[in-house]
C-alpha cells in the first residue's frame, strides 16, 4: 500500500545509530542508570540518512580462550546434552539395559522439572558470573544494536509493545541477546521473549529461557503486556529453521499475521526487527522429503541435526546485529477485520524489508536478498 511504502521509506531515509555491545564493560551492567545512560551516550556511533558505509560495521570483537570455551560449553549443553540423554535412553532400550533406563528417564525428569531463575530479568545485574558470561556471549557474536533516531527513545519510554523480530535460524540467538542487551541498557527489566511450551521442558535446551521468556502463547503473551513488560516474538518459528540453508534470506512470514492481529487486538505497538547474522551461525541437517519438517510442525519442536563449528551444534563466530526501526502505532480494534490485519502486517514487513536494504551493505551483507514466503 502507499502508507507503507511511504512509511517504510521514511524509516530508511532517517539518521541511525549503533551501539556495539561486546565493546562495553562488564562493570557497566551495573552502574546506576544515570551513569550507564552518560556513557552509552557518548560510546554510540551515529550516521546520517545515507547509513553507514559499506563494511563499516563487520568488525569482528576480541575474546579470551575463557570467554570463548564458556560460550562453547554452554551452547553444547543447550543442544549436544539432550541428543546424548536421548541416545542413552535409546540404547538402554534397545539393550534391554532397564536400569540405565529408569536412570536416564530420571535424569531427563529432574532435568526437566527443576526450578531454575526465569525472571525477574535483574538477576542479570546482580550475579558478576552471569554479567560476564553475558558479556562474553555479546563477543562471541560481535553483538551490535542498530536503530533508527527515535527507535531507542521510544523503547525506553516504558510503554509496552511487540518487538517483530525474524528471522528464527536454527537458534534464535539474536533473541537470545536482545533480552539482556534491552533490559540492561534500555528498558531496566522489563522485556521478555518468548519461546514454544515444550522447549520450557526440554532437559538442558529450558536454560535458555532463563533470561526472561514466556510462553509464545496468546494468553501468556498478553499477560506479559498488562503486567507492563514488552514481548520479543520470532515470527517464523520452527519453520524458519528449515529455511537456513540458502544463499538469500528466505523468512517464512508472508501469511503469518498472528503478531499484527495481537497488536490489533491489544492497542499495542509494533517494533519491526531484523537480525542480520543469526542464520549464519548454524545450518541444520533434515531429509529432503519433509517428513522432519512435518514432525517438528506437530511436535512444536525442532527435530533436525544441528550443525556448526567444528561439525558440533555449536554456533559460528558469525557477527550478529540487531537492527530496530520506530514503533508502528497501533490503534486498539478489539474484534480486527481481516483486511485491518492484512494491512498492518503489510506495513510491519515493509519496514522489515526498509531495515534490511538500508544496512545489509554495511554489515558485509550488500549480495544477501529478502525473501518473505
Amino acid at each position: 500500500s502507499s502508507s507503507s511504502s511511504s512509511s517504510a521509506s521514511s524509516s530508511a531515509a532517517s539518521s541511525s545509530f549503533c551501539a556495539e555491545l561486546f565493546g562495553f564493560p562488564v562493570e557497566l551492567f551495573s552502574w546506576p542508570k544515570e551513569a550507564k545512560e552518560r556513557w552509552l551516550q557518548q560510546s554510540f556511533k551515529g550516521a546520517g540518512p545515507e547509513g553507514f558505509g559499506p563494511d563499516a560495521l563487520t568488525a569482528q570483537s576480541e575474546i579470551s580462550l575463557a570467554e570463548e570455551a564458556a560460550v562453547i560449553c554452554f551452547f553444547l549443553g543447550l543442544l549436544f546434552a539432550p541428543m546424548l540423554l536421548l541416545a542413552a535412553a535409546a540404547s538402554a532400550a534397545l539393550a534391554g539395559r532397564w536400569s540405565m533406563l529408569a536412570g536416564a528417564s530420571l535424569a531427563a525428569a529432574v532435568l526437566a522439572w527443576h526450578p531454575f531463575p526465569n525472571g525477574p530479568r535483574s538477576w542479570l545485574l546482580r550475579t558478576r558470573g552471569a554479567r560476564w558470561f553475558t558479556s562474553a556471549l555479546f563477543k562471541y557474536f560481535s553483538f551490535r544494536v542498530l536503530w533508527t533516531a527515535g527507535g531507542r527513545e521510544a523503547v525506553m519510554s516504558g510503554r509496552p509493545f511487540l518487538a517483530f523480530c525474524p528471522p528464527h535460524g536454527v537458534l534464535p540467538i539474536a533473541g537470545l541477546l536482545a533480552i539482556p542487551s534491552i533490559n540492561i541498557f534500555a528498558r531496566l527489566d522489563a522485556f521478555v521473549g518468548t519461546a514454544a511450551s515444550v522447549v520450557f521442558r526440554v532437559p538442558f535446551l529450558r536454560y535458555i529461557t532463563a533470561w526472561g521468556t514466556v510462553k509464545v502463547d496468546r494468553d501468556s503473551i498478553e499477560a506479559a503486556l498488562r503486567a507492563g513488560d514488552a514481548v520479543g516474538i520470532v515470527p517464523d518459528g520452527i519453520a524458519g529453521i528449515f529455511d537456513v540453508n540458502n544463499e538469500d534470506e528466505i523468512v517464512t512470514c508472508l501469511h503469518r499475521r498472528g503478531i499484527a492481529r495481537l497488536a490489533l487486538r491489544t492497542g499495542t505497538p509494533v517494533v519491526p526487527s531484523y537480525a542480520i547474522g543469526n542464520t549464519d551461525m548454524m545450518h541444520a541437517w533434515f531429509d529432503r522429503w519433509g517428513i522432519m519438517r512435518s514432525l517438528s510442525r506437530y511436535f512444536r519442536i525442532s527435530l533436525l541435526l544441528p550443525v556448526g563449528r567444528f561439525g558440533l551444534p555449536i554456533p559460528r563466530r558469525a557477527n550478529i546485529t540487531m537492527l530496530t526501526s520506530v514503533p508502528i502505532q497501533v490503534e486498539r480494534r478489539p474484534h480486527p477485520t481481516e483486511e485491518e490485519v492484512a494491512a498492518l502486517h503489510e506495513r510491519i514487513l515493509a519496514e522489515v524489508r526498509a531495515l534490511f536494504e538500508a544496512h545489509k551493505s554495511a554489515l558485509g551483507w550488500a549480495n544477501k536478498r529478502l525473501v518473505f514466503v
